[in-house]
Order: structure tokens, then sequence, then C-alpha cells
């Protein structure tokens, strides 16, 4: 038998009251315990092994449906175990970082604000007759300080609002990390942040109550991008 690891929590913490269940889809329980973490595992299925969009999905869901009521760091899909005993042996290898980790995270979870918004572009091109007046490479460097400067507008922009969405919630998250992505003239910037079970509300709000730009806020999930874990495959 293989088994699928979703991911770790307090070793004291016990089922979720209600669970998800997917037809068709291995049932993922608190299998395997140490005096300090707890391991949510499932029997791994044939189809685990090449996983399609909706498994994966289904992976996330179960990982999402354990942290609404309890602190989960999340592993990456396919952390495979052979037996209970290996999983046990290694939550007990890696329980003082596992168990720090939870202690940190404990109460929390992450939360996402999406912006999008124009680049600016270059819609200056330099007369043919200069084009043509000019030595050779000049119109190719002029071309690139133009490009750089545009690099620099949109990098100072995406700081400013990264700066305004953290003063919004000021005092509302613990931590926050950026991730910026641009293409085809729109750039998109993320924050995650690390927000207060409790304050997921009023941290909602606080981003929402300013429209400009508009702001997708979105969660709460397991603290994905505040966790790096490593397991056997």
């Amino acid at each position: 038998m293989s088994l699928l690891l979703y991911g770790i929590v307090h070793g004291d913490r016990m089922e979720p009251r209600e669970k998800l269940r997917f037809i068709g889809y291995p049932h993922a329980s608190i299998m395997a315990r140490t005096d300090r973490l707890g391991a949510i595992v499932s029997k791994l299925s044939p189809a685990d092994t090449d996983p399609d969009v909706m498994r994966l999905l289904v992976y996330s869901k179960i990982a999402e449906s354990f942290n609404n009521e309890r602190t989960v760091i999340p592993m990456r899909y396919g952390c495979q175990f052979k037996t209970i005993g290996d999983i046990v042996e290694f939550l007990k290898r890696a329980q003082g970082t596992f168990g720090a980790l939870l202690d940190e995270l404990d109460g929390h979870v992450e939360m996402s604000a999406n912006v999008a918004f124009d680049d600016p572009c270059d819609d200056r091109q330099t007369p043919p007759s200069l084009a043509s007046a000019m030595p050779s490479g000049m119109g190719y460097l002029a071309g690139r300080r133009r490009h750089y400067s545009l690099v620099d507008q949109s990098g100072a922009r995406r700081e400013e609002v990264r700066k305004s969405l953290c003063a919004m919630a000021a005092g509302k998250f613990i931590r926050a990390i950026p991730e910026q992505s641009s293409h085809a003239r729109k750039s998109q910037l993320t924050i995650h942040f690390l927000v207060p079970r409790e304050g997921v509300a009023e941290f909602t709000f606080a981003l929402r109550a300013d429209r400009r730009p508009p702001i997708e806020v979105s969660g709460p999930w397991p603290p994905y991008n505040f966790v790096s874990t490593k397991a056997p495959r």
C-alpha cells in the first residue's frame, strides 16, 4: 500500500467536524501522529500517480477543508510514502522544523490581494528622417533607454500599489509577500498576507473599502506562501 501526504498539523488536533468527500477519490484523514505532529494522509490510487487537473483541485480542497478548523502546513502534491510507519519516521525527523513552523503559523490563514493595471507603453517613434540621420546603433540605444524607462515606471507603479495595500490593511496582518507578473502590457501585483483567522472579515473589509484600483481579495487559504516543505517522492 502506498500513501499520499496532504499536510502536517499539530499532533493534538482532531479530525474536522465536517469532512469533504469526493466520489471516486480516496478518503483522507489524520492517519499518522507523533507526540507533536499529525499527518493528513490517504491511500494512493493509481490515478494519483498521473493526476489530471480535477484530481489536483481535489487535493487542494482537502487540505483547505482541514485548514478551516486548524492550521495546516500544506505539502506539495506527490509526497508519497510506502507505510504509515514511514510517515511517522518522517514526522519524527522533521518534528523540530514543522513544530516550530506550526507554532508560528497557528491561528493564521493566508489571504491574497490582486490588482491588475496597464503597463505604460511607448507610443513614440523616431521620425524616419531623424532615424536615417542617426549613426548606426544610436537608434537601437535610444529605444533601449525608452524601454528601461518604461520598466522603471511600471516597477514604481507596482511599488506604489504595494505600499498602498499594506497601508490599507495595517495592523490586520502579520507578514506580507508580494508577487508580480506581466503579460501583453498588463501587470498584475499579488500580495499574500498572513492574517489572524478571527480577523479575516476585518482584513477583507479594509482592502475593499477603496476601489481605486479595483482589488480582488481571495481566501482564506492554508499558508501556501509562508511555508517551505520537503518530503520524499
